[in-house]
């Protein structure tokens, strides 16, 4: 299992995704030139949160490397499924509303991560929150990011965190980008 951390040296604790250890990523075929789609299935969780701590707000975030051409529009948080919860798309062509995300208040975290001596927890996915980022290509030629750049308030300090995940967004008709060609 993969840890991704950002440090704090003081705040609420560290902002930390957790993975199976590989980047992960997306080519989505087709994508019309500024509709917004959007991407959820990031799970994160706070190392070193102490009780009755503030949540992690996150205050930004942006596409990082690739060939450009994307946006991060808005980000939302929520609680991520268990398993008496019906699935939830992961990704959809449409808003953060579309994949059912409140984007509606700020986007926080509270759930502390669960140590290795921790009892069980009924539900694995109980001290997890989901990330949900809506993109755009804000080029007419295909869009992409190598990962995603996080920045977040804990307590009164700002980090920073990268989330090894990979999007491109194909613009209509693209034949020569690879896994742009639709099946």
């Amino acid at each position: 299992m993969l840890l991704l951390t950002a440090c704090s040296a003081s705040g609420s604790g560290e902002l930390t995704q957790q993975g199976d250890g590989e980047a992960a990523g997306a080519t989505i075929p087709n994508v019309p030139h500024g509709k917004p789609y959007t991407f959820g299935a990031n799970f994160v969780c706070i190392i070193g949160a102490k009780p009755g701590a503030a949540p992690i707000v996150i205050e930004s975030a942006e596409p990082s490397g690739g060939s450009g051409g994307l946006q991060i529009t808005r980000v939302a948080t929520r609680p991520a499924p268990t398993a008496k919860e019906p699935v939830r798309t992961g990704a959809a062509l449409g808003t953060l509303e579309t994949l059912k995300f409140d984007a509606s208040k700020p986007p926080a975290v509270s759930t502390p991560c669960r140590g290795k001596d921790d009892p069980p927890a009924p539900d694995s996915s109980q001290h997890l929150t989901e990330l949900g980022f809506q993109f755009v290509r804000t080029q007419q030629a295909t869009a992409s990011a190598e990962s995603i750049l996080v920045k977040y308030k804990s307590g009164d300090s700002e980090e920073e965190m990268t989330i090894p995940f990979g999007v491109t967004l194909c613009a209509p008709g693209d034949k020569t980008t690879q896994y742009c060609q639709e099946g």
